[in-house]
C-alpha cells in the first residue's frame, strides 16, 4: 500500500524515497535518477511539504508545467467558435449598453478578481490613488516598450500613442515624456477627469484624454495603439469593432499591441440573448474572440501580425494572448 504524502493528524513528516519518486513523477513527469539523488532531496527537505515546494519551484518543474499546459492549447483553441457578425443597429446597441455599464460600474467583477493583487485604498484621498496608479503603470509601460524593441519599433518623439483601458492614464508618466502626444482612452468618466489632472500636474502638457466611445467618430490618427486587460470586457462583436477602428486609426507603419482571450473555459456567446433584457450579467462579464477572427481583422485592416504571445492575463479562466501587429506602409 502506498505511503501517504502526509501523516494523519501529527503534522508533516520526514520524506521518504517513495515521496521523492512521487514528487518527481507529479512535478517533473519522470522518475528520479537514482537512490543517491533521492537521498540528496531527502537531506535537503525537513518535511514532505518542503520536498514538494523544493521540486515545485525548480526550473525543471516550471518548464515541465509549461510544456504540459501547451499540450492542451490546440484542442482548446479549436473549440472557440467564430461569432455571428452583428448588424449595424445591433452593434450600436452593444456599444450603447456596454459603455453605459462601464460608466456606472467599470469593468465589473471579473476585472476586480483578476486584479486581486492590485493595491487600492478607497479610504485614501483621490490624489494618493491617482499617484499610485501612475506608479503602477511604470511596469506595464516598460513591457510595452520591450515589445516594441523586440519587434523593431522605436518610439519616436513625434509619435502619437493611444492607450485604452481602465485608468489608461496610468502609463502616461512613462510614455508622455517620450512621445509627441499621449492619448488615454478611458472607460469611466471619473478616470478621464482624474487622469487628465494628474498628468497635467506632472507637467505632461502633451497628454490628451477622451472616452473610448469617441473613437467611433474616426477622427483620431495615431502611431501606436496599446490595450491590455480591457477588450475582454466587451462582447465579441464590439471587440472586433474596436480592433477594426484601431487599425483604421493607425497611420501606415503604425504598431498595434493588444491583449485579449481567445478561449474561455465553458464560454459561449449568443448575440440575440445578450441583447435581450435578461441576457447580461449586471456584475460584469468577460468575453473572448477566436484567434482566427483576430487574424482576419488584422488582414482586413492591412496589418501584419509580428508576434502572438501567450500572457496568462485571464489566469485559470482561459487562454489569453498579446498580439503585436504592424500596419503596412
Amino acid at each position: 500500500m502506498a505511503e501517504p504524502m502526509l501523516s494523519d493528524n501529527s503534522g508533516e513528516r520526514r520524506p521518504t524515497i517513495s515521496d521523492v519518486s512521487r514528487c518527481y513523477r507529479l512535478l517533473l513527469g519522470r522518475e528520479v535518477e537514482n537512490v543517491a539523488v533521492a537521498g540528496q532531496q531527502i537531506v535537503a527537505s525537513k518535511t514532505v511539504g518542503d520536498l514538494f515546494e523544493r521540486i515545485w519551484h525548480s526550473q525543471e518543474s516550471a518548464r515541465y508545467r509549461i510544456g504540459e499546459s501547451f499540450r492542451s492549447v490546440p484542442a482548446l483553441l479549436s473549440e472557440s467558435e467564430a461569432k455571428d457578425a452583428a448588424r449595424p443597429e445591433q452593434l450600436d446597441q452593444l456599444w450603447a449598453r456596454t459603455i453605459d455599464t462601464w460608466a456606472r460600474r467599470g469593468f465589473g467583477s471579473y476585472y476586480q478578481w483578476l486584479g486581486r493583487n492590485e493595491v487600492r485604498f478607497d479610504g485614501r484621498n483621490p490624489k494618493w490613488n491617482i499617484e499610485h496608479a501612475l506608479d503602477s503603470g511604470e511596469a506595464e509601460a516598460s513591457e510595452l516598450l520591450e515589445y516594441c524593441r523586440r519587434h523593431g519599433r522605436t518610439i519616436e518623439a513625434t509619435d502619437k500613442v493611444a492607450v485604452f483601458g481602465a485608468e489608461a492614464f496610468r502609463l502616461g508618466a512613462v510614455l508622455a515624456p517620450r512621445v509627441g502626444q499621449y492619448l488615454h482612452l478611458e472607460v469611466v468618466p471619473r478616470d478621464l477627469e482624474f487622469g487628465s489632472q494628474a498628468l497635467a500636474f506632472r507637467g505632461h502638457t502633451n497628454a490628451l484624454g477622451m472616452m473610448v466611445a469617441d473613437l467611433r467618430g474616426g477622427n483620431e490618427q495615431f502611431d501606436l495603439f496599446y490595450t491590455v486587460s480591457a477588450l475582454q470586457y466587451a462582447p465579441p462583436p464590439m471587440i472586433a469593432d474596436l480592433l477594426r477602428i484601431s487599425l483604421e486609426s493607425l497611420r501606415p507603419g503604425g504598431f498595434l499591441v493588444c491583449q485579449l482571450p481567445c478561449q474561455l473555459h465553458g464560454y459561449s456567446f449568443d448575440l440575440d440573448t445578450h441583447l435581450s433584457e435578461g441576457g447580461r450579467d449586471p456584475m460584469g462579464e468577460i468575453h473572448a474572440l477566436a484567434q482566427r477572427e483576430v487574424f482576419a481583422i488584422l488582414e482586413a485592416g492591412d496589418a501584419v501580425a509580428l508576434g502572438v504571445v501567450p500572457d496568462g492575463r485571464v489566469g485559470p479562466l482561459g487562454i489569453s494572448f498579446t498580439f503585436i501587429a504592424r500596419k503596412r506602409d
